[in-house]
């Protein structure tokens, strides 16, 4: 067991298992996954510096899972694996694309990011891949910073940038 040293960025807790949650944090290893209320830690993978996951609650397995690295622009990886393994997906977004950092997991195929932040002269978005990320489809031009609400009926509510409202 690797002890967590990073700077917490989210906790996503399991729906169906209450016990197992995965936490990611930026300025070190990341991500982390408890099965046991966070008893223990085991480390998945061999990122580091992240923001947000994501994760395909659609597959009991959890195999899917979707992390976005911290203040950095098409920095989208996936691991179909649980973690174990870790594929960059973010290349397919725009080259002038701002930082991709709060990925949602819609199931397997399907994720949405955000692409917005601090960087100069680099344009902001929301983009979806129904893909496995693939191919990127921009949906909005405003952009959204920090972790979405999702609700119960599948609503997605995202902070824009700099306080200035919600999408």
């Amino acid at each position: 067991q690797e002890p967590i040293r990073h700077r917490p960025h989210q906790i996503v807790f399991d729906p169906t298992e209450p016990q197992r949650f995965w936490i990611s944090g930026c300025y070190g290893a990341s991500p982390f996954v408890t099965a046991d209320a966070g008893q223990t830690f085991q480390r998945l993978g061999n990122l580091t510096h992240m923001d947000g996951i994501g994760i395909d609650f659609t597959d009991p397995q959890r195999k899917t899972l979707v992390v976005g690295l911290h203040e950095q622009a098409r920095s989208v990886h996936k691991s179909t694996d649980g973690g174990k393994t870790w594929q960059k997906i973010g290349d397919g977004l725009p080259e002038d694309s701002n930082h991709s950092t709060d990925p949602i997991v819609i199931d397997a195929k399907t994720y949405i990011i955000n692409t917005a932040g601090w960087a100069q002269k680099k344009s902001w978005g929301i983009y979806r891949t129904e893909d496995g990320g693939a191919t990127w489809a921009k949906v909005s031009d405003l952009g959204c910073s920090g972790r979405a609400l999702v609700a119960s009926d599948g609503t997605v509510f995202w902070g824009i940038c700099y306080g200035n409202g919600i999408v």
